[in-house]
Order: structure tokens, then C-alpha cells, then sequence
């Protein structure tokens, strides 16, 4: 006798999507793949099968109530741009990185704790430091030493969760000369 599951959408948000839908296998796990920028909430309900007919009786479907479950899909941050976009290859220049989902309620889950900074930045694969989050839409922070140009990402770490979100040759490392004409 196999046990199967059944799972059925009750409702989902409208920015939510999935490439997977949502499944269970026969060992109980769940499995499913959201669309690369979807997120939201979805409720679902699953009812147990089995393949053991219904022949004296028997039941092939879990009775009574199907259990229901909200699936929560947390936004990743995206970044969009960073300014300025132009720094000194020893670093040490604050910059700013504006963007979407980087720390409000929504693109966490939950309220977020009194000094909340579960915000890591990195330029060019090197840890940019002191990062700051600003709002959902901002994050500061000291750029790092670098050559050339590099990729932003923002990485968001909560509850054991980390997700997050990059945009390639956004900043780039160059020598500073700085020139005038001498008076005198």
C-alpha cells in the first residue's frame, strides 16, 4: 500500500507564482520552485491517499477535514542602484545601495527587533563594512579595497534564513587623480 498526498490551492496572493507547484512526495516532504521574483502567500490543503481500494469497506482518502497550510514566499532583495558608483581602489568611501525588500515587516516575515541589521553588503566579492539598513529600500555601508568593477549584492540573514540579491559591474574600483593648475 503506497500513500500518496493531494494538494489543492485554496488561495495565493497575486504576486506569487510558481515554476514548481507545490507537491508532496511520498515521504512527506514538500516541494516546490516560485518564480524568480514572486512572493507572497499561498494557502494550500492536502488530503492523504492511498492505494488500497475501497473494496469491504476501505477508504482510499484521509477523512474528515483536509489540512490546511499557508506557504510563505519572502521577497529577495533586489538591488537597483548604488551611489556613487565610483570609488578609490583602497575603499573606504561610504556609498549607498537603493533597491527593494532589504529589511521592512513584509520582506522578513515578522517586526523586526529594536537595532535590527540583518543587512551584509559586498562590492566586487569583498565585505563592504559598517553596513547600515536605512529602510526597505536602502542600505549603507564602507566600500571595501578593489580593482575594476565589481557587483553588488545584498544578502538579508534572519532566523537562519539568508537570501538575496546582486547586480553585476554596478561599481567600480579606479585610481583617483586629482589635478589643477598651480598659481603662484
Amino acid at each position: 500500500q503506497t500513500v500518496t498526498f493531494a494538494v489543492s490551492y485554496v488561495s495565493s496572493s497575486s504576486t506569487l507564482s510558481f515554476l514548481q507547484p507545490p507537491s508532496i512526495d511520498t515521504a512527506g516532504t514538500l516541494h516546490f520552485q516560485a518564480a524568480p521574483t514572486s512572493h507572497g502567500v499561498v494557502t494550500l490543503t492536502v488530503r492523504a491517499r492511498d492505494n488500497g481500494g475501497t473494496g469491504q469497506g476501505g477508504l482510499d482518502q484521509s477523512q474528515g477535514a483536509a489540512s490546511v497550510l499557508a506557504l510563505t514566499i519572502l521577497p529577495l532583495p533586489q538591488v537597483h542602484a548604488i551611489k556613487p558608483g565610483v570609488g578609490n581602489i583602497h575603499g573606504g568611501g561610504m556609498v549607498t545601495i537603493r533597491g527593494m525588500f532589504f529589511g521592512s515587516e513584509y520582506s522578513r516575515g515578522y517586526s523586526s527587533p529594536q537595532g535590527y541589521n540583518g543587512v551584509s553588503v559586498y562590492i566586487g566579492g569583498l565585505h563592504c563594512g559598517g553596513e547600515e539598513l536605512i529602510s526597505d529600500t536602502e542600505v549603507r555601508c564602507v566600500a571595501p579595497r578593489g580593482i575594476g568593477a565589481g557587483r553588488v549584492a545584498v544578502n538579508i540573514s534572519d532566523q537562519g534564513i539568508t537570501r538575496g540579491g546582486e547586480m553585476d559591474g554596478f561599481y567600480s574600483h579606479n585610481l583617483m587623480y586629482y589635478g589643477g593648475a598651480l598659481v603662484g
